[in-house]
């Protein structure tokens, strides 16, 4: 009886192993094909972007690749994780901006080189917003008891996640409206073409 409980497990355990390669092998094309609902930006949103637009113009991975003046290689260790997106090159930058047709800010944006306190104004640092939206969330009588404690005293980008978490509740901005890098493409292909 123990044997055959052995032999179960094994067989469940090769069965688990190869659906999870078959997985593996499947790509955002395949499952963009079979008409599923797939989340691109979930990877990051540079990739979702280049992917959405490359499977919109009929493209391979391999074509979207050389479009980009790369290999289909360095498109799977972005997607992997092996290279980090936001370590992409001027030149890569450069070309993912004039195939997706948008400024090279929104790449940068999208890849993450670039943040959205960096279009904050120079004139008043991004830690002190950070800091008085911290302050008005711990005087806030229905967000504050909820606040973990010494709040104040987090690394910045803690306060940051906090913050956003409290405005997202709150319905209040203390760092500006947060935009896609979708929405930021969109806006600046419409304000280019005034």
């Amino acid at each position: 009886m123990a044997a055959k409980k052995k032999r179960a497990k094994k067989k469940a355990t090769k069965k688990k192993a190869a659906k999870k390669k078959a997985a593996l092998k499947r790509s955002v094309w395949d499952d963009l094909a079979a008409g599923e609902d797939v989340d691109l930006t979930r990877e990051n949103p540079l990739l979702g972007m280049l992917f959405r637009h490359a499977w919109r113009q009929g493209m391979s991975i391999s074509q979207l690749a050389k479009s980009l003046g790369v290999t289909p290689g360095y498109i799977s260790q972005m997607r992997s994780g092996h290279r980090l997106i936001k370590h992409i090159s001027d030149e890569f930058a450069d070309r993912a901006a004039e195939f997706l047709g948008v400024p090279r800010s929104v790449v940068l944006l999208a890849a993450g080189r670039v943040r959205e306190e960096d279009f904050l104004p120079a004139d008043e640092p991004v830690e002190h917003q950070i800091d008085l939206g911290i302050e008005t969330l711990l005087r806030d009588p229905r967000y504050a008891p909820l606040a973990p404690p010494r709040v104040a005293e987090f690394d910045y980008e803690t306060k940051l996640l906090i913050l956003r978490l409290y405005e997202d509740a709150s319905g209040k901005s203390f760092l500006g409206k947060r935009i896609t890098a979708d929405e930021a493409a969109e806006l600046i292909k419409r304000l280019s073409s005034d």
